[in-house]
Parts: structure tokens; sequence; C-alpha cells
């Protein structure tokens, strides 16, 4: 039962934040929002580390490379989704965040030679599917443009890797 609470938990916070940050971009700006959730993200991770692991790790010659993917990464991603919450709002820009096994599935197909099964390219279907139902606008909408849904589809190119 621990893991689903977990999941259900950490599904929550995701969907808070995309709201409080298209609340708090009204009165404020991209970069700042971007920035400041960064900082509080980092520093919980920090902590935690601090607190319930061994940092003998952090001595390695791989740690100048880990600590910049781990500083660029996640920032880049945040600034690219946090545009596309105030120009699609989160409703929109909160599943076209979520296509990241697409780019999973692509790149492991065509850069790693990876051939998955019938159940995986059904749900990359599916994935493609979502992404043109999403941008199917309707009239009296918001206005939006195309371009727009680069932003969080950009955020999650960028951070198809990451652990969620």
């Amino acid at each position: 039962m621990w893991p689903e609470v977990i999941a259900i938990l950490s599904a929550s916070g995701w969907a808070a934040d995309s709201v409080l940050v298209r609340l708090g971009a009204r009165r404020s700006n991209i970069l700042a929002a971007a920035f400041l959730s960064y900082a509080v993200s980092a520093s919980c991770l920090w902590l935690y580390l601090l607190l319930f692991s061994s940092l003998d790790l952090l001595w390695s010659r791989a740690t100048v490379y880990f600590l910049l993917g781990g500083c660029l990464q996640p920032l880049i991603a945040r600034i690219l989704f946090y545009i596309g919450l105030t120009r699609l709002g989160a409703s929109r820009a909160g599943p076209l965040r979520g296509v990241e096994p697409l780019f999973s599935a692509a790149i492991a197909v065509v850069f790693l030679g990876e051939r998955p099964g019938f159940l995986v390219y059904s749900g990359t279907v599916l994935i493609v599917a979502s992404v043109w139902l999403i941008s199917w606008r309707r009239s009296g909408e918001a206005k939006w443009r195309f371009l727009d849904m680069q932003f969080p589809l950009g955020a999650a190119l960028v951070s198809f890797a990451e652990p969620a």
C-alpha cells in the first residue's frame, strides 16, 4: 500500500504545482517561478541526502557531470513547462508534459536498437492520439497557438529520462 500512497501524493504534488504556478505567474514572471521552485526542490533533496544516505559516493570524478546535468536539465525543463502553463493553461500543458514515454520509446528504438512488443507500440499510439486530442480547439476557447504546445513538449523531451 505504501508505494501507491507515494504515487498518489507525487501526482497530487505535480498537479498542485501546475495550478499554483499558473496562478502565481499572473503577478510574477516565469524565470522567478522556475528558479524559486528549483531552489526549493534542490534544498529538499540535499536535506534528504544529508539525513538519510552516505555521501561517500560524492567524491567520484563523475560527480561534476552529474551535478551539471542535475542542475541544468530540471531547470530548463521547468522553464519550458512553466512557459507552456502560462500560454496553454494547466489542463493542456500538464498532459503534454506527460508524453515523456513517447520520447523514451522512440529513442530506444532508433538509437538503442530495441524491438518493443505490441503493448509498447499500442501505448505509443495512444500517447500520439492524446496529443492530437489535446491540440484540438473548440470554438470559444482561449486563444493559443500551435507553437505554444512546443514548450511543454520540449520540457518532456528535455526530461524524458528523469526519474519521476
